[in-house]
């Protein structure tokens, strides 16, 4: 979810700065989890908050594709 959500970000030109701008959220937690390289994964209410930000639908970024099969 989060690499499609990074793809999203980086193909829309949208910044990490705006995000954080309009979602509040801290630089460091936006950095770490949607930079390059980024570790950490993100917590459910910055993933909703980051997807009204854009002005995306939450489901957008939802895999339906089952594991192993």
């Amino acid at each position: 979810m989060e690499e499609k959500l990074k793809q999203y970000i980086k193909d829309h030109g949208i910044t990490l700065f705006s995000i954080i701008r309009k979602t509040g959220i801290s630089k460091t937690a936006i950095y770490a989890s949607l930079g390059y390289g980024g570790s950490r994964r993100l917590r459910a209410e910055e993933y909703f908050k980051i997807c009204a930000a854009i002005g995306v639908d939450p489901t957008m970024f939802f895999s339906c594709e089952k594991k192993g099969a």
